[in-house]
C-alpha cells in the first residue's frame, strides 16, 4: 500500500484473538487503510497464558503496535485505534497516557465496541482468588471455569487472573481522567464512536456513559446503543428494563456527546430504526434502517457486536463453501446435565443482526464513505 488513507490498530477482547475484529479490519483495508491486528500477550496460545498475565504487558504491546502503525503510514496520515471489550479499555488507557505526556503516537480517533470501561464489583474478588491460588493445593482456584477448547479463536476456559487484570486496568481510569480534567488537558481527547448493547452480562452497559463520555468536554463523540427486541414479548421476563438508560439520554437537555438508539419501530413489528441525537444537538432524528430482528432473538450480547450474520465461525448463515465449524447456529435439544458444555454457552448470541449499520457508521466516522465523517 503506497499511500494509506490512515492506519488502524485493532485491539481484541479478553480471552479473545484478532479474529474478533477481522471483518471490520478487512472492510477498512479494502477502503485504503493500513490495518494491524494486535495479538495481546497471553492470548492465541492456551488458556493458561492468562493465569499469570498482567495488564501492563498488554498496555506495552499496544504501544508497540501504535508505533508500528505510525511507522507504516508516515507522520501525516491519521491514526485510529479500534478496541473491542478489554481492547477498548486498553485503547482508553493508551489515550490517557498520551495526554499525560507519554511520548507515544497520538490517536486521532477511537472506535470502541462493547467497551469494558468498567467491570462489575464481583471482579474485585478475582484478585483475592488469584492470590489464594498460589498456595499449595489450591491451584484449581486459578480458574473460574474449565471447558473443552473447541473454539479456534477464543478460550472457552477462563482464568481468574484475567478478571483481576481487567479490574486493575479499569479502576485506574476514572482518577486519571479527573487529573487530566483538572490540568486542562482533557480537551485534546480524540473523536470517539462507541457501540454497546443495552443488556450486557460482561460489563455494566451504562459505564461507557458514566465512566467516560460524561467526563469528557463537549466534542465529536457518540455512543450507539442496541436496544432489546421490544416485540419479543419478553418484557415481563426481563430482570430490569434497560429502557431508562436510552430514553433519558435522548431527552437529556445538556448532553455533551451524541447518542443513537437502534430499536423497534414499534412493539408490533420486528423492524428497527435508529433514533439519533447528534453531538451538540437536541433534535432526535428518526432514521429508517431496512433491518429487522431475526426470529427468536430477544437481544444482542457483549460478544455479538463485531460479527455479521455470515461470519463463518460465529454467524448464523455462513458461506456455503466454508470449511470452518459453525458455532453461531448451534441449536441444542435434549436432556439437561448431559453435555460437558453448559447450554447457555450456545444460548448467547454470537453475531450482530445489525452489523451492516455498525459497519456503515464506522466507515462514515473515518471518512471512508466518500462523504463528510460524522
Amino acid at each position: 500500500m503506497e499511500k494509506p488513507r490512515g492506519g488502524v490498530l485493532m485491539l481484541h477482547g479478553l480471552s479473545d484473538s484478532p479474529y474478533s475484529l477481522r471483518n471490520l479490519a478487512e472492510m477498512l483495508h479494502a477502503e485504503g487503510f493500513w490495518v494491524t491486528g494486535l495479538r495481546v500477550p497471553g492470548h492465541g496460545t492456551a488458556p493458561s497464558g492468562l493465569v499469570h498475565a498482567v495488564w501492563e504487558d498488554w498496555a506495552a504491546a499496544v504501544r508497540l503496535g501504535a508505533l508500528h502503525v505510525r511507522e507504516c503510514i508516515g507522520l501525516d496520515a491519521p491514526l485510529y485505534i479500534m478496541g473491542y471489550s478489554n481492547g477498548a479499555a486498553l485503547a482508553v488507557e493508551y489515550t490517557i497516557s498520551q495526554l499525560e505526556g507519554e511520548k507515544i503516537p497520538k490517536p486521532d480517533v477511537l472506535i470502541l465496541l462493547s467497551p469494558a470501561i468498567a467491570v462489575g464489583k464481583v471482579a474485585a474478588l478475582a484478585r483475592v482468588q488469584s492470590w489464594l491460588a498460589e498456595l499449595p493445593g489450591l491451584e484449581k482456584l486459578h480458574w473460574e471455569s474449565v471447558m473443552p477448547e473447541f473454539d479456534p479463536y477464543k478460550y472457552n476456559s477462563f482464568a481468574v487472573n484475567a478478571g483481576a487484570q481487567i479490574y486493575d486496568l479499569t479502576r485506574r481510569i476514572p482518577a486519571r481522567l479527573t487529573a487530566l480534567k483538572t490540568s486542562g488537558r482533557l480537551g485534546d481527547f480524540p473523536r470517539l464512536l462507541a457501540f454497546q448493547s443495552v443488556v450486557d452480562a460482561t460489563i455494566p452497559a451504562g459505564s461507557i456513559v458514566d465512566k467516560l463520555l460524561r467526563q469528557l468536554p463537549a466534542g465529536d463523540r457518540e455512543v450507539v446503543f442496541f436496544d432489546v427486541n421490544r416485540r419479543a414479548r419478553a418484557n415481563d421476563m426481563l430482570l430490569a428494563d434497560p429502557k431508562a438508560l436510552t430514553v433519558d439520554l435522548l431527552k437529556e437537555p445538556a448532553l455533551t456527546f451524541g447518542v443513537t438508539v437502534v430499536r423497534n419501530v414499534s412493539e408490533t413489528t420486528d423492524e428497527v430504526q435508529a433514533l439519533r441525537r447528534k453531538p451538540g444537538e437536541s433534535v432526535v432524528e428518526t432514521i429508517p434502517l431496512a433491518l429487522a430482528w431475526p426470529r427468536g432473538v430477544y437481544s444482542l450480547s457483549h460478544i455479538a457486536l463485531p460479527f455479521p450474520a455470515d461470519d463463518p465461525l460465529y454467524g448464523v448463515s455462513p458461506p456455503p463453501d466454508s470449511k470452518v465449524v459453525n458455532l453461531g447456529g448451534v441449536e441444542l435439544r435434549g436432556e439437561r446435565g448431559v453435555l460437558s458444555v453448559p447450554p447457555e454457552h450456545f444460548l448467547r448470541l454470537r453475531y450482530n443482526p445489525f452489523y451492516s449499520y455498525l459497519a456503515t457508521r464506522v466507515k462514515s466516522f473515518v471518512g471512508a464513505d466518500g462523504g463528510i465523517s460524522e
